[in-house]
């Protein structure tokens, strides 16, 4: 039999079935996607993380905020992408549409007076906290304390307060009760499947776990010794102001529920009626290696320059705190603080 592959046979060939070869390509090329699907990390709102900048705020700097962070050790192994992003002045939904997407963990804005279109003042930064859920630093040790807890040795305390000389200290901690944590968070991951694989995620899960008892330390120190850093707020205080004289009665109750709840907390051990909502990039000063205008300004100035972590301890309970972390690193950097490291 006469197999020889000839000009005129391929010629025939192709010509006759080259509808059945794109068919093979597709099916091919379908197949890999599905194998890389399901072998694939998918990645979790925690584990993308995002730094945006606001309207108003500078997108270009020198040096890059993505790569000091990630050098810094900002991250635990669990963020596997790392990415910023500007937001386009005049599109004023842009901002909301990535905090509802979980797209934007941490917001750098403007909190500079500026005049509205009917003539009213209002701070951009103030007016993200009033319509957006911003994590402040009150909130995100109480966080830390609730979340760390689960992992305390049996008979151990928890403790509650902000005071810095009560936190835990990584002695307290369970490496067990961590692991257990570990395996069930972890069973559908693929990056740990082989017993070996399970063994180095339990240290790495550790190492995440000790550093959020450190940066939770961190915080409750910066609220306790240096409060001037924070962009404080009462929430709803800027449109209560504005529309006082429209009588907005439902502005009014939330203003005055959100101020009553303030008051209650524990800020009152801080003689202080306002939650501290973001780092003042602004006061932060004193380091050898970079400054605050490295990273932040607004048209040029370092002033009034704010950044915020948005609240979402419901949607990522474990990974929230990777934005804490991020904002300890940046007043780090950018300051002498990163000296008592």
């Amino acid at each position: 039999m006469d197999n020889k592959i000839t000009k005129r046979r391929l010629s025939d060939f192709l010509s006759y079935e080259w509808i059945a070869i794109i068919a093979v390509i597709i099916a091919v090329i379908i197949v890999w996607e599905i194998v890389y699907t399901m072998t694939g990390v998918k990645l979790t709102y925690g584990q993308k993380f995002c730094i945006t900048y606001d309207e108003y705020v500078e997108t270009s700097y020198n040096e890059d905020i993505v790569q000091v962070a990630y050098d810094k050790k900002a991250f635990s192994y669990d963020v596997l992408a790392i990415n910023k992003e500007g937001m386009s002045a005049g599109i004023d939904n842009e901002l909301s549409i990535r905090y509802q997407t979980h797209e934007s963990d941490v917001v750098i804005a403007s909190a500079k007076e500026r005049k509205s279109s009917d003539g009213s003042s209002f701070r951009r930064a103030n007016s993200i906290i009033e319509n957006m859920e911003v994590w402040s630093y009150e909130k995100a040790v109480t966080d830390g304390d609730a979340y760390l807890s689960a992992f305390l040795k049996d008979g151990e305390v928890r403790i509650q307060g902000y005071d810095i000389d009560k936190w835990y200290t990584i002695g307290q901690l369970d490496d067990a009760k961590i692991d257990a944590s570990f395996i069930a968070r972890m069973k559908k991951d693929n990056r740990f499947r082989s017993d070996s694989e399970k063994e180095r995620g339990k240290l790495l899960e550790r190492q995440r776990i000790y550093k959020i008892c450190e940066e939770v330390a961190f915080a409750k120190m910066l609220l306790r010794d240096h409060d001037y850093l924070f962009h404080t707020y009462t929430r709803f205080e800027q449109s209560y102001e504005q529309s006082v004289t429209i009588r907005d009665n439902e502005l009014i109750s939330k203003y005055e529920r959100d101020l009553a709840t303030v008051k209650a907390n524990n800020l009152r051990l801080y003689g202080k009626e306002r939650l501290s909502y973001g780092i003042r990039t602004d006061m932060l000063e004193g380091s050898s290696f970079y400054s605050p205008t490295d990273f932040f300004t607004a048209y040029g100035s370092k002033k009034e320059v704010v950044l915020m972590a948005f609240d979402y301890m419901k949607e990522q309970p474990h990974l929230q705190f990777e934005s804490l972390s991020f904002m300890n690193t940046m007043v780090r950097t950018c300051s002498w603080l990163g000296e008592l490291s």
